[in-house]
């Protein structure tokens, strides 16, 4: 999937900036909530021909998607399962 895809699924976008390690990736957290499910990408210095990727950073980090409609089922399946 290509960058705007994860902006229009509503990732944001953080920035590491060490002295010398500077990259960025994108980070989802599920129902806004830190700890209760994150989707993160490989960080930008990674991305192989434009493409990104998300993976369930801490749900299990075998979980792997590469298309922007996987993503977004996901991510509403989960928010619209999540109990309050």
């Amino acid at each position: 999937m290509k960058e705007q895809d994860l902006l229009n699924l509503g990732f944001q976008r953080f920035e590491q900036d060490d002295e010398d390690d500077k990259f960025y990736y994108y980070s989802y957290d599920l129902k806004g909530e830190s700890g209760g499910g994150s989707l993160l990408t490989q960080a930008d210095d990674e991305v192989v021909d434009g493409e990104w990727f998300v993976y369930g950073w801490d749900i299990n980090e075998n979980l792997r998607f590469e298309s922007s409609e996987d993503v977004e089922t996901y991510i509403k399946v989960l928010e619209k399962n999540i109990r309050e």
